[in-house]
């Protein structure tokens, strides 16, 4: 009777231990991953636009008409956006500016050729007096921009980093001084490049624009809340030109 107790007693410590050794397995494997292919929940994006600097869709395209504060936009992807636009739309267009128009102080984006520290610059967009592209962080924060700004119709570069096609990188920051056809550029993260301008340097500046430069066909990008095909414009950015 003592052997088939001892017996009993060794089989259930051995079953105890393998409980135990199960459940300290199963706290230590990782999580799981989504199944690749699962359904994601991004929010509503009319148009098939990036995420804006203000947390909605960028939405490019070509306007149908303007009927009051609506516009009808016939997206780059086929699909027709309704846009709200009301006072508190900021309005932008994209214009041809000069070597003169690039002031120290002035926040700049350039996209062009790198090599050994220097940018042979190829596209320059300069920005509004006393204003920051939209998404990019306040002048002297020490912080990168980030890359959700939508680029102005055109061919605007973006504000910070990124390759273009190619293979021209992008950069921006603020103007530390200018002499000749060579600029010294503050980048957001607190470092120094030098920007060369040549014949060859497309330079454009942004300038502000109102509701009545938004005719039909005008080539804009808008950004704003979006809900069942509308877009409740928070900023609306004009072509090359304005056009």
């Amino acid at each position: 009777m003592k052997r088939i107790w001892f017996a009993i007693a060794v089989i259930g410590l051995m079953a105890g231990l393998s409980i135990v050794g199960c459940s300290a397995d199963a706290g230590n494997a990782p999580a799981q991953n989504p199944q690749p292919g699962a359904p994601q929940q991004p929010g509503q994006n009319p148009g098939g636009g990036q995420p804006g600097p203000f947390g909605g869709p960028g939405v490019s395209g070509t306007v149908k008409n303007v009927s009051g504060s609506t516009i009808q936009l016939s997206a780059q992807d086929g699909s027709t956006v309704t846009v709200k636009t009301d006072s508190n739309t900021m309005f932008q267009k994209t214009v041809t500016g000069t070597l003169a128009d690039i002031q120290v102080g002035a926040r700049i984006t350039v996209v062009g050729e790198q090599s050994s520290g220097t940018t042979t610059a190829r596209t320059i967009q300069v920005m509004s007096a006393g204003g920051n592209p939209p998404g990019t962080p306040p002048a002297g924060s020490g912080q990168p921009a980030p890359g959700g700004t939508p680029p102005a119709p055109g061919g605007a570069p973006p504000s910070q980093g990124g390759g273009q096609p190619g293979g021209m990188p992008g950069l921006g920051g603020t103007v530390k001084s200018v002499s000749g056809n060579t600029i010294q550029l503050t980048g957001f993260d607190g470092s120094t490049t030098t920007v060369k301008v040549d014949d060859k340097t497309t330079i454009q500046k942004t300038a502000s624009a109102t509701l009545a430069d938004i005719q039909a066909n005008t080539q804009i990008t808008v950004v704003g809340d979006s809900s069942g095909g509308t877009i409740a414009a928070r900023m609306i950015r004009l072509g090359t030109d304005g056009k």
